[in-house]
């Protein structure tokens, strides 16, 4: 795959998540303000990477790695969230050890974030 495809799509998602943290009249949307799920089952939010998906950089990783901001910014309170990201991890490596377990789950939603 060429550059130019991988960088159209890397925009695409940076544009997407951009987009999905506005809300209408500027106002952030803080956990305290979303609401929690109905009385369905909850969301199960799972994330599948490497080392940006398990916060590598980030002073606090369990925090502030960018799917768990995702996660607690934009879900509902009774959201599931599972890090199945390992540090370094190559898409061979993601596929053979990291999506077995997060298929498992049944997730409703999932974020991938391969770097490598």
């Amino acid at each position: 795959m060429s550059r130019r495809p991988v960088a159209s799509v890397l925009l695409g998602l940076a544009a997407t998540l951009l987009l999905a943290g506005c809300t209408p009249g500027g106002a952030a949307r803080t956990a305290a303000s979303i609401p929690a799920t109905s009385d369905g089952p909850a969301i199960v939010d799972v994330a599948v990477g490497a080392s940006e998906t398990v916060g590598a950089g980030t002073g606090d990783r369990l925090r502030s790695a960018w799917p768990q901001v995702l996660y607690t910014a934009a879900l509902p309170r009774g959201a599931v969230f599972y890090n199945f990201g390992i540090p370094g991890a190559t898409v061979a490596e993601a596929i053979g050890a990291e999506l077995p377990e997060a298929l498992a789950v049944h997730p409703d939603l999932v974020t991938v974030w391969l770097n490598v």
